[in-house]
């Protein structure tokens, strides 16, 4: 596939492609963390522990917040996370049926009561907010609980891409005067993202590749994403497909 030279971007010394590959949503993480003026020593709640809610928990830490609290329903990938020193605690979600609405919404409220009580919140003396939360589900009830997550003053950050229309709480955040910050890919950043994982200031971030096909098997790939785990039944965060020789 042939690019115009002024659309590229090389890679550092020595940077396997594998790597590189988590240069595009590392650089979705670093717009948002830049369209939202987050900074170091933040305490920061990451909704979702998938690529992108990963990668977000790495560049918190890499990035001097004091606080990294990650949630997710999986608590392997939450696990992971802990692993590899990208928070400082987390918290596991209960799963339920997807819903919308104002029935979406007084699930939020009712998974942020329980939560803020939690030793893993109000154990950090977290039970009135986060400085920021950033959203990375695009799922309603996940987005409706960032701004109730938010402190008075704080950011709500929604990098995960949802439905067109949903039910958020505008009112108690205008009350509160939370930002609500949209953010869509990425604008300017491949440069730093990739100087970022040539630096190895966010550790073993190649993990993050738990599996691994040929190009003919593709669609199993996709498959695997959708469903969130393997034909063995291992969890996935983020396939790569056509590393394996043909």
């Amino acid at each position: 596939m042939h690019h115009p030279l002024s659309l590229l971007h090389k890679l550092p010394e020595g940077m396997d492609l594998e790597l590189a590959a988590l240069a595009e949503p590392l650089a979705v993480v670093l717009h948002a963390w830049h369209r939202a003026r987050l900074e170091g020593g933040m305490r920061i709640l990451v909704i979702g522990a998938g690529a992108v809610g990963l990668l977000a928990c790495a560049v918190a830490t890499a990035y001097g917040a004091s606080e990294v609290i990650a949630t997710d329903i999986e608590e392997s990938k939450l696990s992971f996370a802990q692993e590899r020193g990208w928070v400082t605690g987390t918290y596991t979600l209960p799963r339920g049926p997807r819903v919308g609405g104002k029935e979406s919404l007084e699930l939020a409220k009712a998974n942020w009561a329980t939560m803020r009580e939690s030793n893993v919140v109000k154990g950090r003396g977290l039970e009135d907010g986060f400085d920021a939360v950033i959203e990375c589900t695009g799922v309603e009830t996940c987005m409706q609980l960032a701004p109730l997550a938010s402190v008075t003053g704080g950011k709500a950050v929604f990098v995960g891409m949802g439905t067109q229309e949903l039910l958020l709480p505008v009112g108690l955040s205008l009350i509160r005067e939370v930002d609500l910050v949209g953010v869509f890919r990425y604008a300017n950043t491949y440069p730093e993202a990739l100087a970022l994982l040539g630096s190895g200031k966010l550790g073993d971030v190649g993990k993050m590749i738990t599996q691994r096909y040929p190009l003919h098997e593709a669609g199993k790939a996709f498959e695997a994403l959708k469903k969130g785990r393997d034909e063995e039944g291992n969890y996935v965060i983020k396939a790569m497909v056509g590393s394996v020789p043909e």
